[in-house]
């Protein structure tokens, strides 16, 4: 009888082991710029999206205004996120401004050893766990977002105001800026 029970602990721990081992290797294979939630608000002018990836947090700004008619493809944005701001040029994207600024990696091509991509060795990309090469925040998107979470990585309330120039044409909601408030979530884990 205790041959047989020291059978089955084996076993079980055999089963234990390659479940874990198959689990975090799948689980490797999701890119850390995959999209785990999206919460988007929008207005006539403008739309902001609220995005959780695997390896943080991102703001997705889509600009429909005024401004395009004459300055398409020269469009900055002004944003102010929890009382943080900085400057960012847009980039056109379907007939839309469009901006992805955050603490997550983005852009993220696999990289597999022998076939690799040009991406693969940029000097403005992060190499995560030698598969995923990345573009990762700049100095003024880690300034701008750090107050978008609490100690233990989870998000603060957003509170968020935009204006959109070029040259010196203003849209900035007549000057009172497009804001907008996502809430806190403190029961979503990164």
């Amino acid at each position: 009888m205790t041959g047989l029970k020291m059978n089955l602990k084996k076993y079980a721990l055999i089963f234990i082991f390659h479940l874990f081992f198959l689990h975090s290797t799948f689980a490797s294979m999701y890119a850390p710029d995959t999209y785990l939630s999206r919460n988007c608000l929008s207005s006539k002018t403008v739309d902001v999206c609220q995005v959780h990836t695997l390896s943080g947090y991102l703001l997705e700004i889509i600009y429909h205004g005024k401004l395009l008619r004459d300055h398409w493809g020269k469009i900055n944005v002004y944003v102010k996120l929890n009382d943080r701001d900085a400057h960012f040029q847009m980039s056109n994207s379907n007939f839309a401004e469009h901006l992805v600024i955050g603490t997550s990696q983005r852009a993220c091509v696999f990289c597999q050893q022998g076939r690799e991509s040009q991406e693969c060795f940029s000097s403005d990309r992060k190499t995560t766990d030698n598969k995923w090469s990345c573009l990762g925040p700049t100095n003024a998107e880690q300034i701008l977002f750090y107050w978008a979470t609490n100690d233990q990585n989870q998000l603060n309330p957003w509170k968020i105001e935009i204006a959109f120039s070029s040259g010196e044409e203003w849209d900035s909601n007549f000057g009172a800026n497009y804001t907008f408030s996502f809430p806190a979530d403190y029961n979503q884990q990164k």
